[in-house]
């Protein structure tokens, strides 16, 4: 059963920011298309059991790498909580600590 799909504010910033990126520097169907995969990679993981139990991150956090992202999440028996996405060279501590 598919769960639903939740951004946290900050996830929505981060969404935000990396379509502005690939924008300035690709155009906008770039920018348009790594968000599709972005995207995608949520639905997959509102369908599937995937991702890697993060627990120095702190109880229940979860990572799965997508292209030059890491997107960090919590499932929930509902839904799925995208808490942060990361480029890969970003210091995760102290995103998800902030």
């Amino acid at each position: 059963m598919k769960k639903r799909i939740k951004l946290t504010p900050k996830a929505h910033e981060d969404m935000a920011a990396i379509w502005l990126y690939g924008f300035e520097r690709f155009g906008v169907a770039q920018a348009d298309s790594y968000i599709k995969r972005l995207s995608t990679m949520f639905e997959n993981l509102a369908r599937y059991q995937m991702g890697v139990r993060r627990k120095e991150l702190g109880s229940g956090i979860y990572s799965q790498v997508c292209a030059s992202h890491v997107l960090f999440f919590t499932p929930q028996p509902e839904a799925i909580v995208i808490i942060r996405v990361l480029h890969h060279s970003q210091d995760v501590l102290s995103h998800l600590e902030a």
